[in-house]
């Protein structure tokens, strides 16, 4: 077994075990730990919204034992890092090859979809009770309109010069930095993934409640 894959799950596996990572404060009003409800399957669904969420993030595999995300080292339990196609492809190809808890109709969410889990009484700004062992930047499926551009190194005239290069551009969502988490960022940059399908009706889910 790989030592580069081993090294990244067990970064994960701590990062979720980390107490100040899992810190809400539901004193404040309108917000419910009952929000979601836990279908056992490793997923979720929200009251609030009817979306139907994966806990863990898009490659990564579910135990159902221990109810959390995978531990075992292996190329089946790596959570997605990639651009904005890969990442609308790797959602694809799950449900091409048989889905997850049951459902092959998974999407990427957009981007108000996304912004909807952010939750500023959390820190980081998402219930990590919930969505288990988060990173820190995730895909939507929201295209930015504009583009946006970045300032690059050139040679011009024996001299080096800064110029504007422009690139498509989507959404993301920054679950980490509360300060500025929802930015359009160029699409060849990379991104983690948490699929949703929906919104479904509770009552027709098994577990549902």
């Amino acid at each position: 077994m790989s030592s580069r894959h081993l090294v990244p799950v067990l970064l994960l596996f701590l990062l979720g075990q980390n107490p100040l990572w899992a810190a809400c404060d539901y004193n404040i009003a309108g917000r419910s730990e009952n929000r979601f409800v836990n279908l056992q399957d490793g997923t979720v669904v929200d009251r609030m919204t009817g979306l139907q969420w994966q806990r863990c993030d898009l490659g990564r595999a579910w135990d159902t034992a221990s109810q959390r995300c995978s531990t075992t080292a292996s190329n089946d339990n790596i959570a997605f890092n990639g651009n904005w196609n890969d990442a609308l492809q790797a959602v694809n190809t799950m449900n091409n090859s048989g889905g997850f808890a049951g459902r092959s109709d998974w999407r990427l969410p957009n981007v108000k979809e996304l912004g909807s889990i952010v939750m500023y009484h959390c820190n980081p700004v998402i219930d990590t009770s919930i969505f288990l062992e988060p990173n820190q930047k995730y895909w939507s499926a929201t295209p930015s309109r504009n583009r946006v551009s970045s300032t690059i190194n050139v040679e011009e005239n024996n001299q080096a010069v800064q110029k504007l290069e422009y690139r498509d551009a989507a959404w993301q969502v920054n679950f980490v930095d509360g300060a500025d988490d929802i930015v359009a960022l160029p699409i060849n940059q990379n991104g983690s993934v948490r699929v949703v399908r929906g919104p479904v009706n509770l009552s027709q889910i098994n577990g549902g409640n």
